[in-house]
């Protein structure tokens, strides 16, 4: 079990590392500086902080897809409503320009 490989960062996709922190456990970093993901364990055991990693990883990373799938779909349905916004304002904006020349033409009659 000691030669089990590290699943890649549920953040970015990029390898990671296995790291002693101070206290003799263990952490797991990525290799993307960019990315700055950094998980301590409480374990001293290379395997225990391993599975746990593979586990949180890959549990992350379903997560995270969801969670991107659900801010890319609020986004898109933002700028749409956001965009019929602009199209009701343009167009009452219009029908007001119309309103003002049909007086003014009423006006100089």
């Amino acid at each position: 079990m000691e030669n089990m490989k590290l699943k890649p960062c549920p953040f970015c996709g990029d390898t990671v590392r296995m790291v002693p922190d101070k206290e003799f456990n263990y952490a797991v970093e990525c290799n993307n500086f960019a990315c700055d993901c950094w998980v301590q364990y409480p374990y001293k055991d290379v395997t225990k902080t391993t599975e746990a990693w593979n586990e949180r990883a890959a549990w992350s990373f379903r997560e995270n897809s969801e969670v991107k799938y659900n801010i890319n779909k609020a986004t898109t349905d933002y700028e749409s409503g956001w965009n019929d916004a602009i199209r009701t304002v343009i167009q009452e904006t219009e029908n007001i320009r119309i309103n003002e020349r049909s007086i003014i033409e009423k006006l100089l009659k």
